[in-house]
């Protein structure tokens, strides 16, 4: 119950602006449980304008997406990671990120929906998956980031890998 509240709270979104699209370059490469996870070529960075330095991170599989004429809304089939981190300023900071659902500059938090689809125009989900402890590290540049995790989930779960993105962060107000 937890994680649906946590991942329909990350949908309702109001105003967003971005002048560029989002792209990942280099999707693949992290496993669940020794899985690989089938990523495309799709992700957004989201940065909330409210003093909170909060970035929220979504990598999608399949046709999911959120909407570009409704920011918030998904549409299509899919799955979705989403990373929230909390940075010292607006700008994404390069460390490691402890993952902690704290709120507190350097910590994260990481879901996985898996199956998400929408019916009657709600999201459902197959599986969710809450991760507890772990890090996400960022690296790079302004606008193009690695991104590598090692995370484990409430149940035991295993999240390893990492993945290389081109974000142009949109501002959410």
């Amino acid at each position: 119950m937890k994680t649906t509240a946590l991942f329909l709270m990350g949908l309702i979104m109001f105003s967003c602006s971005s002048d560029d699209k989002d792209e990942t370059i280099e999707p693949s490469g992290i496993e669940l449980d020794g899985k690989t996870l089938n990523w495309n070529s799709y992700a957004e960075l989201w940065y909330y304008a409210d003093g909170s330095n909060l970035f929220d991170m979504n990598v999608f599989s399949g046709s999911l997406r959120l909407s570009t004429s409704n920011y918030g809304q998904l549409t299509g089939q899919g799955d979705r990671l989403n990373i929230e981190l909390y940075a010292s300023s607006s700008e994404l900071d390069n460390m490691t990120y402890n993952i902690l659902d704290t709120g507190e500059e350097g910590t994260c938090t990481l879901t996985l929906n898996e199956g998400v689809s929408i019916e009657n125009g709600y999201p459902r989900t197959t599986k969710s998956t809450w991760f507890v402890s772990g890090t996400v590290k960022i690296s790079g540049s302004k606008n193009e980031y690695t991104v590598t995790i090692n995370a484990q989930g409430e149940d035991g779960e295993q999240l390893k890998g990492s993945f290389k993105s081109k974000f142009s962060p949109m501002t959410v107000y």
